[in-house]
């Protein structure tokens, strides 16, 4: 799924049309929302407001920003918030509210387990590089002369790190920043 982060009352916009898999079988729809036999067509530029996870400003504020309890469940919000738009403008009956809940539990559980999966894959292939790269790395510390051992330890670990690359390639390893206006965002 492609969309854009916005900064309105909608938190999020499809970049390009999305269609899932639904245990709905009845026909409705408008113009960005097209519910057929067992799949619902989302159109490009649909906003929604994102999952209304409980306290999730304060986990993320708590956690300096690095757990986001929104991105196991964009998909689902995004089905969620069509169907219940559907719902409100009189298209669906609201017999299929119980269901729809229970695809949005299903939805989350989904894909966190795919996420986690994916982190931890990924943290065990770091941890196999780490230990095949490890004499490589102590080698390359072991070159710096005193003066630079003292240097370093004085610093806290970014600006060691840094130095260092400075020191050896030059300051051409910083980046510049870029800023894009809307970027592209996949999950």
């Amino acid at each position: 799924m492609k969309y854009f982060e916005r900064n309105h009352d909608y938190l999020l916009e499809l970049a390009e049309d999305e269609t899932i898999q639904v245990p709905i079988t009845q026909y409705a729809g408008n113009d960005f929302i097209s519910l057929g036999m067992g799949t619902i067509t989302i159109r490009k530029h649909y906003a929604w407001d994102g999952s209304s996870i409980p306290f999730k400003r304060l986990a993320q504020r708590l956690t300096f920003g690095k757990y986001d309890p929104d991105k196991y469940c964009k998909e689902a919000s995004l089905v969620h918030d069509a169907f219940y738009q559907l719902m409100r403008s009189k298209l669906l009956s609201r017999s299929h509210k119980d269901s729809i809940d229970r695809l949005y539990e299903r939805m989350c559980i989904e894909g966190a387990t795919k996420i986690i999966f994916d982190e931890s894959h990924a943290a065990r292939i770091k941890i196999l590089k780490s230990n095949l790269t490890n004499k490589q790395k102590t080698r390359k510390l072991t070159s710096l002369t005193k003066k630079q051992n003292r240097l370093l330890n004085g610093l806290p670990g970014w600006a060691a790190r840094r130095y260092w690359a400075v020191k050896h390639f030059g300051a051409r390893t910083l980046k510049p920043r870029y800023y894009p206006e809307k970027k592209i965002l996949e999950t």
